[in-house]
């Protein structure tokens, strides 16, 4: 209602007012009154003018309190960035906010009294039924996502909060509803699982090529290894030949390392890897492993010491495997140190979290704060590793995690050493 409106209503009021007045004291006379009751009667006429004029400015004043009211609630429910709608218990739109409307492409006037469910994709009209249903059972909120239809037939995606409610008139149940258009999201989420799926065929086809890749040199290579053998019979000529011999053979050895590294890289990413566990000791397997690698440390001038935990400790493990681990660590250890430093293999046993930990440790160069958090991913490498394909720890997280097991890197960053720790759990 509106200020022009009021004051029509007011003069309406007025005129109703004399006329009833006219009415009910159309015979009456005022001949028996004394001039003091005439002036004590306009005295109360005129003080009854005077409050109701002030009643008359104070509903005036209230006509504009609610006028700023209707205009603010209009800004907050009508403007409002999300879109409101109330439902009554058929379903039918009884309130709708300018926001709805846009979202949904019609006019106000289209949506009252229509049924919300005939704005839903037909494929997602039982959803927004269901939900409707359980809230009426556990009237709590519900919140579901469904597709909806535009006038001219197009689809879009909404989050739907619904929560029951009374009307305050009428008492009847009805349906609080918030609507939130979420077409983009949805259309990025797509577009990003699709991206996935194409990265996870991309990975898949990786690895199968290289498997395929380290399966075709492994071959050639082992001819050429066993070649070289053969020539072990014979003396160099000369120390040029030697020489030559001792190149061969190293990058030989090198060349057949990476591609054994391949392949237990696609082998891993493939689950084609089958443990063949078995009750070991690990002390004792851990020192195997460290006496094999003795000669090469001592070689470089790296002191190479073991600290094997008080007792026997045992793990359920495939044992090659787990020396594959162990002689990965200590081949880092030796590669990435100079003459004069140290690497110490220890193991401890944790009773509480039934486990046991190898700690390779060493003062070697270190590993860099940036390449820290993907430093067990493959093909991960660095001015600290920039010699091999960066495929070692990648296998060897790899291997642990099949084992139960998990492996973490410590590092205060470049020169300043490493320590690795693999977790297995104890078998007891």
């Amino acid at each position: 209602m509106n200020i022009e409106n009021g004051n029509a209503n007011l003069k309406g009021l007025r005129s109703r007012a004399e006329k009833m007045v006219s009415n009910a004291y159309v015979n009456e006379t005022y001949d028996c009154l004394s001039p003091e009751q005439v002036r004590q009667k306009i005295h109360e006429l005129r003080v009854h003018q005077e409050e109701l004029q002030m009643q008359n400015d104070q509903l005036r004043e209230a006509q504009k309190e609610l006028e700023v009211a209707r205009k603010r609630y209009f800004d907050l429910y009508d403007l409002a960035p999300v879109g409101y709608l109330t439902l009554n218990r058929e379903g039918m739109i009884q309130e709708v906010n300018l926001t709805a409307a846009q979202i949904l492409g019609r006019e106000k006037d289209e949506l009252l009294d229509e049924p919300l469910h005939q704005f839903i994709a037909k494929e997602d009209q039982d959803t927004h039924y269901l939900n409707q249903k359980q809230l009426d059972k556990t009237e709590s909120q519900k919140v579901y996502e469904i597709k909806m239809v535009k006038k001219d037939g197009s689809y879009f995606w909404v989050q739907v909060e619904m929560t029951r409610a009374q009307d305050w008139q009428s008492r009847e149940c009805t349906y609080r509803t918030v609507i939130l258009d979420i077409t983009q999201r949805k259309q990025a989420e797509e577009t990003l699982a699709a991206a996935n799926e194409e990265l996870r065929e991309a990975d898949r086809r990786k690895n199968e090529f290289l498997g395929i890749l380290s399966h075709e040199l492994r071959n050639p290579l082992a001819t050429i290894m066993m070649a070289l053998s053969q020539l072990d019979i014979f003396e160099p000529k000369d120390e040029q030949d030697k020489k030559a011999k001792e190149i061969i053979n190293r990058q030989v050895s090198q060349l057949y390392r990476l591609v054994e590294d391949l392949l237990a890289v696609s082998r891993i990413t493939q689950n084609k890897i089958v443990l063949q566990k078995k009750q070991i000791e690990l002390n004792q397997l851990v020192r195997h492993t460290i006496e094999e690698y003795e000669t090469i440390f001592r070689e470089k001038g790296v002191e190479l010491t073991f600290q094997p935990v008080s007792e026997s400790v045992y793990v359920e493990a495939d044992p090659d495997r787990l020396a594959q681990v162990v002689g990965n660590f200590l081949h880092n250890a030796v590669k990435f140190n100079e003459s004069g430093g140290y690497s110490e293999v220890s193991i401890t046993k944790d009773s509480h979290r039934q486990e046991v930990v190898i700690c390779f440790e060493d003062n070697g160069i270190g590993i860099p704060p940036e390449v820290m958090h993907h430093l067990f991913e493959a093909f991960t490498q660095g001015d600290w590793s920039s010699s091999d394909l960066g495929l070692g720890l990648s296998i060897v997280k790899g291997l642990i995690e099949l084992h139960g097991g998990s492996v973490s890197a410590h590092s205060d960053g470049h020169g300043k050493g490493s320590i690795f720790k693999v977790h297995l759990p104890l078998n007891t």
